[in-house]
């Protein structure tokens, strides 16, 4: 009888340390991503250039590497990098321009994504920047992934005339 409260007073110990370890740290998720491209960006005639959008989950082990890597290399269109990335590429023309474009949460890129914490949006801006490392260079930006970073579901993006945009407020980073 004293054996058998000891058993479940441990389990029960056990279980609610169990618990505590599982909430704590961050949980990562899919979400909506909306692309548009500024109005600013059209020349007198309306017209914007032909632009690239990539989005890619990246886990914390590949973060530095995708960081550091050139975006002029990563857009030069030879570049095997980007081929063997698995990544959503949006193009805007002057045809869509007045659209935004969407990665759903739903979409089975997500699930190729799973246990990235970050989300890498890159832009293939003409006459924008040079080549910097991580979000200096305002062709790439780097989003969290944890759910507790943001208030909805849809982060939304805009493609400005000097790089990308968060439109969508950000949540401090909790300790």
């Amino acid at each position: 009888m004293r054996m058998n409260r000891v058993l479940v007073l441990v389990a029960m110990l056990t279980g609610g340390l169990l618990m505590v370890g599982c909430s704590s740290g961050s949980r990562v998720g899919a979400f909506n991503v909306q692309v548009s491209v500024a109005k600013s960006i059209a020349d007198d005639k309306g017209r914007i250039p032909s632009l690239e959008v990539d989005l890619i989950g990246v886990k914390d082990v590949r973060k530095s590497e995708f960081s550091s890597y050139s975006m002029s290399k990563y857009f030069s269109g030879t570049d095997q990098f980007r081929r063997d990335t698995r990544h959503k590429t949006m193009v805007f023309t002057t045809n869509n321009k007045d659209a935004h474009q969407m990665l759903m949460k739903k979409d089975a890129l997500w699930k190729d994504w799973k246990g990235s914490s970050w989300l890498f949006v890159l832009v293939n801006l003409p006459g924008v920047g040079k080549d910097e490392m991580g979000g200096a260079d305002p062709r790439r930006m780097i989003l969290p992934l944890d759910k507790s970073r943001w208030a909805g579901n849809t982060i939304r993006l805009e493609v400005q005339g000097s790089g990308i945009a968060l439109l969508t407020e950000m949540k401090p980073e909790q300790n």
